[in-house]
This record gives structure tokens, sequence and C-alpha cells, in this order.
């Protein structure tokens, strides 16, 4: 066992200060410089949007030790469990064998829940357009609303849209919504975007979720509203018109061993997921008026 002697005149200085039995013995070479606490003269403004934990900068140097009369003091931060906003009282003390330096300070915790709102450009999407060269590309715009929270708080990696589709790219853009004098824009393809809808027929109003996460992890989810404009009911051959030559499909594929349609679902007119002869009728009724 490694012990160190102390020399009799040290012990003794030891003793005059008051050193009692149990009490750590200080290093041969002491730093003896009294603590330092930046300690905020107004109370300092916190964000929390659910109960949990909040972190506030607090600078302390030359501590041996820190106490607090609540939560915890590590590397620079002082962080407490904060239930619901208000004004949250400490004392906190930070020791050293140069003397020690209290600082009382009050955190006044504010609700704040950002909201994160988003547009698509352009509102109105047409399938038939999916399968173009080069891609066509669609552009959803996303907006904060939120005193802690601006755009550029948000994690671009994190994005992904209907919780599969992730975004080909993300970029900061002068905004024409709202009060934000900047947007983030998300860039992906159409093929990409309509992927979650496939197959729609005629058209339809839909949503779409953008989820993600801020750069402190707080999570966000919100939704915007598309126009998708989908393959026609009756449109067999996938021209984009319904007339006498869907009808020749539909009559060569039952009667004369011609191709099954390219996309099933236009075919199927009276919508029972089944393409058989009563789909035939509906466009015979359809073509001429029956």
């Amino acid at each position: 066992m490694k012990t160190r002697t102390v020399a009799l005149s040290g012990l003794m200085t030891l003793l005059s200060c008051g050193l009692v039995a149990g009490q750590s013995v200080p290093p041969e070479n002491p730093d003896l410089e009294a603590p330092l606490v930046d300690c905020p003269r107004r109370p300092v403004i916190a964000f929390l949007c659910e109960s949990g934990e909040v972190c506030v900068p607090l600078g302390i140097e030359h501590a041996d030790s820190v106490h607090t009369s609540n939560g915890a003091w590590q590397e620079g931060e002082l962080c407490f469990l904060a239930d619901s906003a208000g004004a949250y009282g400490f004392t906190v003390t930070a020791f050293s064998w140069g003397g020690q330096q209290y600082c009382d300070l009050t955190v006044v915790v504010v609700a704040d829940c950002p909201e994160v709102t988003t547009v698509v450009d352009p509102d109105t999407l047409h399938i038939l357009e999916a399968n173009i060269l080069p891609p066509l590309p669609v552009r959803l715009y996303l907006e904060v609303d939120a005193a802690s929270y601006t755009v550029h708080d948000i994690e671009p990696a994190t994005i992904s849209i209907n919780s599969a589709v992730l975004p080909d790219s993300a970029v900061m853009a002068p905004s024409g919504l709202g009060s934000e004098p900047e947007v983030l824009t998300v860039f992906l393809s159409l093929s990409k975007f309509i992927k979650g809808y496939w197959p729609v027929i005629d058209t339809i109003w839909s949503e779409y979720k953008v989820t993600g996460r801020f750069q402190d992890g707080y999570a966000f989810e919100t939704t915007g509203q598309v126009t998708l404009v989908g393959y026609l009911s009756g449109d067999v051959n996938v021209d984009g018109s319904v007339d006498i030559s869907d009808l020749m499909y539909l009559i060569d594929y039952f009667f004369r061993s011609g191709p099954a349609p390219v996309m099933p679902q236009p075919a199927d007119l009276d919508g029972n997921t089944v393409l058989d002869i009563s789909d035939l009728v509906l466009m015979i009724q359809h073509q001429f008026s029956l």
C-alpha cells in the first residue's frame, strides 16, 4: 500500500485551519484559486414543449466540486426536470481549496411547441407524368412557427415523407409563405412522391405527411394537402383518354386472346377488384350512352 508523508509544519497548518478527522488532505501544491461562477444577473429564459429535462448554460471555473439545490451541474450546464412552465429557483455553490462561491439564479421556463407547416409545389400532380425523363421535381416547403425554433434548426437528414420516402435534397430558400424570411425547401421526384398512393384512379384530394427532428432531438410531424390526377376509369390502354379504342382493347382481351390491360385498375370499371365481363358491359354502356 502506498502512503504519502505530510511535513509536520504543513500538518500543523492544516490543523490550525480547522481540518478534522475524515476530511481530505489537499495536494502538496494545491491550486488556491477561488472558483469563478458566471452567475447571470437576470432570469434565464428556457423553452419547453413537454415535461422533461431543461438545460441552461452556467459557466464555472476552478471548481473541485459543485453543489446545486436542484438538478445537477455538468460540463457547463445546469440541468433539471421541469413538469410545467414557470419560474424555477436555484442555489449553486462551487468549491475549491481556494474558497467557494455562491450563485442564486432563476430559470423561467416558457411553454413553446414548434408548429411546422408544409405546402407542396405543384399542388396538383399527374400520375401519368411519373415516369417522364428527366424526372419531374416536387418541392415541399417547410415553415416553423415558434419562439425558440427556426427552419435552420431542422435536421434535413431526418426528414421523411409519408414515413417511408426520403427526399433527394433540402436547402434554405426565401419565403413566400407567411412571416418567416426563409423556408426549408425539400426536393424529391414525382415518382418518389406518389409511391405511397399507387395506383390512383381519377382525381383525388389527399394528405401527405412530413416527419423529422430538430437539432436538439425534438421530433415534429406535419401534414399538407395535394391533388392527385390519376388514371381515368375506363382508360384501358392508358393513353390519357376514354374512347372506342379502350372498348376494342377489352373486346380483344376477352374474346380474341388479346393482351391484358397494362393497368388492371382503370379497366375495373365496377371497382370490385376483378376484371370480368361486367366491366366490358359497363364500357359498352358508357361508349353508347345506354
